[in-house]
C-alpha cells in the first residue's frame, strides 16, 4: 500500500509511469475551496490580451499544441480559453498560493511602513530605503510574518504562529 503525498498524489506523470506498482495508491492533497476570481480571469487569458507573462506564450502553445506563429505547421488558429480544455481542472493549490502571494506583500508592506522614513524613498542599488532603521533580511521579515493577520482575497483569516506556520 503506497501513502502519497500531494506531489505524489496529483503528479499524473508518477501514477502513469508506475500505476502498476502504485495500484491501491492512496494521497492526500490539502482542502480548498475553489477562487472564481481566479478562474474568471484566467479564463480570460489569450496570448493577445497576456502581454505582461513572458511565458504565457510558450505555455499556450503547449498546452494547445500548437504554434502562435502561423508560418510554422499546427498554427493555433482560434484562440481559445485554457478553461476550453476538455482536461481543465481548477487546481485547489490556487487559493494557497494567493494566501502565499498575499502574506509576503503584506509582510513586506508592514516592514517597510515600521522601517523606513514615510513617504518610503527606496534604493534599488543597496536595497535600502530612506531612513530605515532594521535590515530587510529573512530574519527580520519573519518576524514580521509571524505577527501578520489579515483577510485574504480567499476570504480566509490568515495568520501565523510562533514558527512561522500557517
Amino acid at each position: 500500500q503506497w501513502i502519497a503525498s500531494d506531489g505524489w498524489a496529483r503528479s499524473s506523470s508518477v501514477v502513469d509511469k508506475y500505476n502498476i506498482s502504485l495500484s491501491g495508491l492512496f494521497g492526500t492533497t490539502p482542502s480548498t475551496l475553489s477562487h472564481s476570481g481566479f478562474h474568471n480571469y484566467y479564463s480570460q487569458l489569450r496570448p493577445y490580451n497576456n502581454l505582461r507573462d513572458a511565458w504565457f506564450n510558450e505555455f499556450y502553445e503547449a498546452i494547445f499544441d500548437c504554434s502562435l506563429n502561423t508560418s510554422q505547421d499546427n498554427p493555433c488558429g482560434e484562440l481559445k480559453s485554457i478553461r476550453d480544455l476538455d482536461t481543465y481542472v481548477p487546481d485547489n493549490f490556487i487559493p494557497l498560493v494567493i494566501d502565499a502571494v498575499f502574506s509576503a506583500a503584506h509582510t513586506l508592506h508592514n516592514f517597510l511602513e515600521e522601517n523606513c522614513d514615510q513617504p518610503i524613498v527606496w534604493y534599488r542599488n543597496n536595497r535600502t530605503c530612506a531612513g530605515q532603521r532594521n535590515e530587510l533580511n529573512g530574519t527580520n521579515l519573519l518576524g514580521f510574518l509571524k505577527n501578520l493577520t489579515f483577510i485574504s482575497p480567499t476570504g480566509r483569516t490568515i495568520s501565523f504562529d510562533a514558527e512561522g506556520n500557517v
